[in-house]
């Protein structure tokens, strides 16, 4: 109700203000290649080749709240799990534990609680860019990208300001119809100097219980999520630039632990029996990051540190408390040599991570956890003419401690590739890349059960092999190029990744996982493979901006136990996203996106979580209006899933027939006012 009257409030208080704005074209978007490579958001440059990702932009336009609503354009991400605390991100089909996943530089920790989804929480209205590498990783792209990496950048205080502008700000009132959701939104940017400026930025969401297709809603997955973010930036500083940041990440509810991922409907009539439980997760990070690049070819350090806490707490359940508490950093340089007609850029770096676990209970006790990496890196890229050439090597040092044994090693990860552009229309790129995990992805909620005799392969006396990343992948693009009267944009790739080694863990008994005891850690004997193929067009015409992108793959040989099988990887079906975008007017802009999903066949054999799922089809729409006669008002209107479908993400763990449902119909409308 607040926020039905607060953006009433708003409307009326914009009605007297006269200034023009003008709202964002999507043919603006369209560059030349080498312009686009190199400095627009729609493209991120990872090595071996460019890859087209969903604009934030686009996110904010369906007025995204959470993670998943970044990549409804993504046909090789998938979100799945219904409501929040179940949800998990999928990259090609690899889970999100196994991807170097990183928010300003820092890395995430462990997954915390056996029965909570690991996907991160965060904000979409405070990211500048989201960078999605599902292929090979450089060497001085961190260790464990045993899938790819996902990386997100918050914004800056600069970004925020026009020219010469010393303060401004924003506010904004929201409401999504499908979980009844009430949010409110402000920030505020002040320049201190002509280098220097600071960020403020808050955010409070209310949500009731998800509304699924059809009209069904999930029992106690409502709650609240609150954001907070500052953030100084110094910039152009000379040769020197600084970047300092705090966020943190609320998210409370009255939710179901034992089922948070599994199906609700399992649950037993009379909730007493197993009654919902009163539970937050917090994240707390702090990212330090410094760059120095004076007007040399041989010097353009870069340095970096961070922490991040992520702790989940159920005060009710015996005071149940999991913490993941990570310590990181990376220093590193790249020299630039001119070659007569070619230039090389050698980057030269270490990084370090520490996650120390907590598990916790009044009736258990605490136990203590750490997982410790150590990497050293030389990165090479290479350009002359129509070549752009990469190879790399890593090398890892890893420990970990399960409290009765620890284990130790080390890995040496190599990658090499590169991309001809035989045309300005016409280029093929190739890459082969390596990574390596010494710890796996053990929930800390299991760790505390490691019993004193605990065994390495089966053996007091045995060792633990290191988790191994292979990935391969080879296409071609295309960029602006003229059709018509507009430009076109083509890309195709074919790709393998293999993950090995993989790092699992026994616990005999019957019960409840979470109270079994932990007797031994063992490596996986197969060697899962997930292979597929992707491709992608994008047009361009005035106002227009329109991009067709379709997914494929295969994934074979997960182990079939539940616990494992949810932290590695999933099948799903072939999907494709239509996603247009168009510039009506220069106050009003519009977008249609359409997402289809082919039914769910084939999956892995000896296991139950995921099972053959029918196909479905989803639709959603979106009117901008940016009024002319009032000076920074902003208006969005969205539905997502128009038609109400009753749908199940191929990725949703499945338990006797039954899975969580997504969001129905979900009507979202907001109001901004931005000074």
């Amino acid at each position: 109700m607040f926020i039905r009257t607060a953006l009433a409030a708003m409307l009326g208080a914009a009605s007297a203000l006269p200034f023009t704005a003008h709202a964002q074209s999507p043919g603006s978007e369209a560059e030349d290649a080498e312009t686009a490579e190199q400095s627009t958001p729609d493209i991120v440059i990872v090595i071996g080749r460019a890859s087209p990702v969903s604009t934030l932009d686009r996110a904010l336009e369906f007025q995204a709240r959470q993670v998943r609503d970044i990549f409804d354009t993504e046909p090789g991400i998938d979100i799945a799990g219904g409501t929040r605390n179940g949800q998990r991100l999928f990259l090609r089909g690899v889970e999100g534990s196994n991807l170097n996943i990183t928010v300003d530089g820092a890395r995430q920790g462990r997954n915390l609680y056996n029965h909570r989804g690991g996907l991160l929480n965060i904000d979409p209205e405070i990211l500048k860019r989201v960078d999605i590498q599902p292929g090979p990783a450089g060497a001085d792209q961190g260790f464990g990208a045993l899938g790819g990496a996902i990386r997100f950048e918050t914004i800056d205080a600069q970004d925020q300001l026009a020219p010469g502008q010393t303060l401004g700000g924003f506010i904004r009132a929201a409401y999504a119809s499908a979980s009844e959701a009430e949010r409110v939104a402000a920030g505020a940017s002040l320049r201190l100097s002509d280098q220097v400026a600071v960020l403020a930025y808050a955010t409070g969401t209310r949500f009731s219980d998800l509304r699924t297709g059809g009209g069904e809603r999930v029992p106690f997955s409502g709650g609240e999520d609150r954001t907070y973010l500052i953030k100084l930036s110094a910039l152009d500083m000379g040769d020197h630039a600084l970047r300092a940041a705090y966020e943190r990440n609320d998210a409370s509810g009255l939710n179901f632990m034992q089922r948070g991922d599994y199906p609700w409907q399992l649950q037993p009539e009379d909730v007493r029996a197993r009654p919902p439980q009163d539970q937050s997760l917090v994240r707390d990070t702090y990212t330090l990051r410094y760059a120095y690049s004076p007007a040399t070819s041989w010097l353009d350090v870069g340095m970096s540190a961070y922490s991040s806490r992520n702790d989940f707490f159920a005060p009710a359940s015996n005071g149940e408390r999991f913490i993941s508490q990570v310590t990181g950093g990376d220093i590193r340089n790249t020299a630039r040599f001119d070659l007569g007609g070619a230039q090389l850029e050698t980057t030269v770096g270490a990084d370090y991570f520490d996650d120390g676990g907590t598990a916790s209970r009044t009736d258990q006790g605490t136990h203590y956890t750490t997982n410790r990496n150590r990497g050293l890196y030389v990165q090479n890229r290479f350009y002359a003419g129509i070549w752009r050439l990469y190879a790399g090597v890593r090398h890892d040092e890893f420990s970990a401690d399960y409290g009765p044994r620890s284990a130790s090693g080390d890995a040496i990860s190599f990658n090499a590739g590169g991309e001809a552009a035989f045309h300005p229309g016409f280029t093929v790129f190739a890459g082969y890349g390596e990574s390596a995990r010494g710890f796996g992805n053990l929930p800390i909620h299991f760790a505390r059960n490691a019993t004193a005799d605990l065994t390495f392969n089966g053996a007091a006396d045995g060792q633990l092999e290191s988790e191994r990343g292979r990935q391969w992948e080879a296409g071609a693009r295309g960029r602006a190029l003229p059709l018509g009267p507009g430009l076109l944009g083509y890309q195709g790739v074919v790709f393998r990744t293999d993950i090995s080694k993989a790092v699992l863990f026994d616990q005999p008994g019957s019960g409840g996982l979470g109270g079994r005891p932990l007797t031994n850690l063992r490596n996986h004997g197969q060697t899962i493979r997930i292979e597929g193929w992707e491709a992608g067009l994008d047009y361009t015409l005035d106002r227009i901006l329109t991009s067709l992108r379709y997914s494929t793959s295969d994934i074979s040989n997960l182990p079939p136990e539940p616990q494992f099988i949810a932290r590695l990887g999933a099948p799903r079906g072939d999907q494709l996203v239509w996603d247009t975008r168009v510039s009506l007017t220069p106050e009003i802009s519009a977008g249609y996106t359409l997402r289809h999903t082919r039914a769910l066949s084939d999956v892995p054999e000896g296991q139950i979580v995921y099972t053959p799922k029918p196909g479905y089809t989803l639709h959603d729409l979106q009117l901008s209006w940016a009024p002319r006669r009032w000076q920074g008002v902003g208006m969005e209107l969205s539905v997502t899933n128009l038609t109400d479908e009753l749908y199940i993400a191929h990725s949703t763990l499945t338990q006797d027939g039954l899975a969580t449902a997504e969001a129905g119909r979900d009507v979202r409308v907001s109001l901004s006012y931005r000074f």
